[in-house]
């Protein structure tokens, strides 16, 4: 079973890694995380932005509607 998500790239928004710009995209090698504490830090940086961000925070005039992906992604739960 394929696992789906949304991702999140400078200022571009994609709902699926099929997208024909991040198959290209680092000649498709995945990122893989061999050290759990690098993996946690990842993970409390990303609830630090995600606070920012519910609170009204942006960090670019073009960035995607945060809200909206999380409302997506919960939905999909």
């Amino acid at each position: 079973m394929k696992k789906s998500g949304f991702y999140i790239i400078e200022d571009k928004f994609f709902e699926d890694m099929s997208d024909p710009y991040l198959k290209g995209n680092k000649a498709g090698n995945h990122l893989i995380l061999t050290s759990e504490h690098t993996a946690k830090e990842i993970e409390r940086k990303a609830r630090k932005i995600i606070g920012m961000l519910k609170r009204g925070i942006k960090f670019t005039p073009t960035q995607p509607n945060v809200m909206v992906i999380l409302k997506k992604l919960r939905e999909r739960r």
